[in-house]
């Protein structure tokens, strides 16, 4: 039983490996590069490459309607707390796979103080249609195949939300955003 448990958790973890992406081009990222608007009012992030990893997205707030010098606590990376909410990470290292001609990555939602995974679609030269999703990771299920392994497997419902995610976590979870290219209001942008 134990054997046929690990194996199954196996089988999810290698499920949930994403594939490699393509080698990028400049164009495609240059393409994204510029100041988008969040839905509702969630405010404007400034898209361009990575600084760690130029071939990759990265995305920083650049503006919003609200106090600048706020302090974000409900990071859900503790080394994140306290930070300024002007200049904080919003798009985390996409990359881009050219099979689906998409970008993915991880968005953080101030406003709910989480990480989700995303995906992002060109899909006209100033439109940017992301989908926002609970994704499942390969850290999640490798942590879930060695507590296994060592005799502690997990229970049903915590295994059950881990395979739910990985078979059918967009689909089922997924939340869909236009991002529209514009410019920044002045009385919106945070303080250089």
């Amino acid at each position: 039983m134990r054997a046929r448990l690990t194996l199954w958790l196996g089988c999810i973890v290698l499920a949930s490996c994403a594939t490699p992406p393509a080698p990028h081009t400049t164009a495609e990222r240059a393409a994204l590069s510029g100041t988008w608007r969040l839905p509702d009012t969630q405010g404007w992030v400034e898209l361009g490459p990575c600084p760690e990893a130029q071939h990759r997205l990265c995305g920083i707030l650049v503006g919003f309607d609200g106090d600048h010098a706020a302090r974000d606590f409900i990071h859900p990376d503790f080394r994140s707390w306290g930070e300024l909410a002007c200049g904080s990470e919003i798009v985390l290292s996409a990359e881009h796979y050219p099979m689906a001609d998409v970008w993915r990555g991880q968005v953080y939602q101030r406003s709910e103080g989480r990480i989700v995974d995303a995906e992002l679609k060109l899909t006209s030269p100033r439109t940017l249609d992301v989908l926002l999703y609970e994704g499942a990771n390969l850290d999640e299920g490798v942590s879930l195949a060695i507590f296994a392994a060592l005799g502690s497997p997990p229970d049903l419902i915590d295994l059950g939300d881990y395979g739910l995610r990985v078979i059918m976590g967009r689909e089922l979870f997924g939340q869909s955003q236009i991002w529209r290219q514009s410019a920044l209001p002045d009385t919106m942008a945070c303080p250089p």
